[in-house]
């Protein structure tokens, strides 16, 4: 199966996405989740990947919208595990796999308690290198690791 996999990682080298999502927990807190997707006009290609995605064990969520069809990974299980089957082949988008493969996990902790400094500046680090290397690809984040520490910061 591994035609397959070279297959998908092609399409994901093309037109896939590797970037953190982030998103406000009550008020003092954010999540910060690796995500990954991919979105084209429907057609066989989605059958075949969400095949492949579901034989590796990989959680997926599908939408379509208008023609076009969208698979979202997310989590960070979820999203190394995607890596771990398609990185062998990536080479467009290796390097960004990488840099989300070794995305910091939080230790557990409430909305209440104070979170570790070392994690935020290893996040924040992380967040901005992801970024960059998505710039130019008219996207607008609201989140990078000035606002982040910010957030915290108040």
């Amino acid at each position: 199966m591994s035609y397959l996999e070279a297959w998908l990682a092609g399409l994901v080298d093309g037109e896939g996405c590797f970037t953190v999502g982030i998103w406000p927990q009550h008020k003092t807190t954010l999540k910060f989740s690796p995500m990954f997707s991919i979105s084209m006009k429907a057609g066989d290609w989605q059958d075949v990947a969400e095949d492949l995605l579901e034989s590796n064990r990989v959680p997926f969520h599908t939408r379509n919208r208008k023609n076009q069809h969208e698979i979202t990974v997310s989590g960070h299980r979820a999203v190394k595990k995607l890596i771990q089957v398609l990185g062998p082949h990536l080479v467009v988008k290796k390097p960004i796999a990488e840099l989300i493969s070794g995305f910091p996990t939080a230790q557990p902790r409430n909305r209440f308690s104070l979170i570790d400094r070392s994690y935020l500046d290893a996040v924040c680090e992380a967040v901005d290198r992801v970024r960059m290397i998505n710039k130019g690809k008219n996207r607008r984040h609201k989140w990078d690791g000035e606002m982040i520490r910010a957030f915290y910061n108040k």
